[in-house]
Parts: structure tokens; C-alpha cells; sequence
């Protein structure tokens, strides 16, 4: 099938994609990385809500991904190599090529309110079942724009006080308004909000 030209924000995804590194050793790697990271945007986006459906989505729509991807022999990842990828897959390389796509779109938080707050996945049953407790994650919202700016994995709510200062040093919020619940009045995240402009 002949290429398509591709949109400047698919072309800045791909480029931002190829820039995470590869976690898997050489002779593994079936699909490039960059293949498997946008069949799970675009999957993700579309609903997909775990490896199978992934699998399923990137299957059913491997014409449209021939376009503007390479497919070996047209080929796409299967549940199996989600899932190994993602659980391989360093997050914080993830995170700094996904924001520096997202840039654009966050250049200027300017009189925006821009939410902290730390939330229990209770659901998360195996992770609550081998740790003791509900999985916890601190996030920073940027509520006009609907948008997560960043989020970090902790050990309950008193592990939020220091997620909540890492995220602020990660973000120019430079005239923005943050907001956060009682957990998060501390000293030290006010300061680092102040630091964040």
C-alpha cells in the first residue's frame, strides 16, 4: 500500500517515540519500538483496555497503520509483546519523549488551574493483593485543557507530599493557579510550587 504523507502532530509522535529507548535485547525485537508504543497511543485513546484488545485493535486496523509505520511482512504485535514491552519499558524515558510531544500543548499554562491530588486505584486487585493495600498514584491535572500533566506511582497517601514536589519541579507553571487537598499543605510543596512559578 503507498504511503501516506503524515500530519506534522503523527510525525512529531514518531519522532518523540523513537526516541525511547529500547528495553528488549536485539535479537527480540519483532516489531520496532516505535510500532508497538503508537499502536498502544492509538489503542488507548480508542478504548483498548488491556494487552488482548490491543492486540486486536492493531490487528484489525494494520492497513491503516502500513501507512506510516514499517510492518515486518505487514505484520502486528501480539498480546504477548504489549505487555513485555510495557513491563520492560522504562517510564520515566516514556514520560520525557511523551512530554516533549506534548509540548506544544503546554507552553503556556497561563491562568490555568492545574489540580494535585493522589487517588487509590482500589481496583488494581493484583497490585493490591502482593502489596497489602490499594495502588496509589499522584497526578497534576490541567483541568481547562482536560489534560494529565504528570502522575507517579506511591506508597499511599503519605508517599504524595513528595510525588507532588518531583511533578512540580517537572513543569512550567508560570502564572498558572494550583490547586491541591489538605495532604498536600505542607511547607515544602508550597515552596515547590512557588519554585514552579
Amino acid at each position: 500500500m503507498p504511503r501516506k504523507p503524515k500530519s506534522i502532530a503523527l510525525e512529531s509522535l514518531l519522532a518523540a517515540f523513537s526516541q525511547v529507548p529500547d528495553p528488549r535485547v536485539a535479537r527480540t525485537r519483532a516489531h520496532p519500538l516505535v510500532n508497538v508504543l503508537t499502536m498502544s497511543f492509538f489503542g488507548a485513546i480508542s478504548g483498548a483496555e488491556g494487552w488482548d484488545d490491543l492486540e486486536i485493535f492493531a490487528e484489525e486496523r494494520a492497513e491503516f497503520f502500513g501507512t506510516f509505520l514499517e510492518l515486518p511482512e505487514g505484520a502486528t504485535p501480539c498480546a504477548d509483546t504489549f505487555r513485555r514491552v510495557f513491563e520492560a519499558l522504562d517510564p520515566a524515558a516514556f514520560q520525557l519523549a511523551f512530554r516533549a510531544w506534548l509540548k506544544p500543548l503546554l507552553d503556556d499554562l497561563e491562568g490555568q488551574t492545574i489540580a494535585m491530588d493522589g487517588k487509590a486505584l482500589r481496583g488494581a486487585l493484583a497490585h493490591t493483593r502482593r502489596a497489602g493495600g490499594a495502588f496509589h498514584l499522584m497526578h497534576v491535572w490541567a483541568a481547562e485543557r482536560h489534560l494529565l500533566l504528570g502522575q507517579r506511582a506511591v506508597e499511599g497517601a503519605p508517599g504524595e507530599v513528595q510525588a507532588a514536589i518531583e511533578l512540580l519541579r517537572l513543569l512550567d507553571l508560570h502564572g498558572a493557579t494550583v490547586t491541591a487537598d489538605a495532604n498536600s499543605c505542607t511547607a515544602a510543596v508550597t515552596a515547590a510550587v512557588r519554585e514552579a512559578g
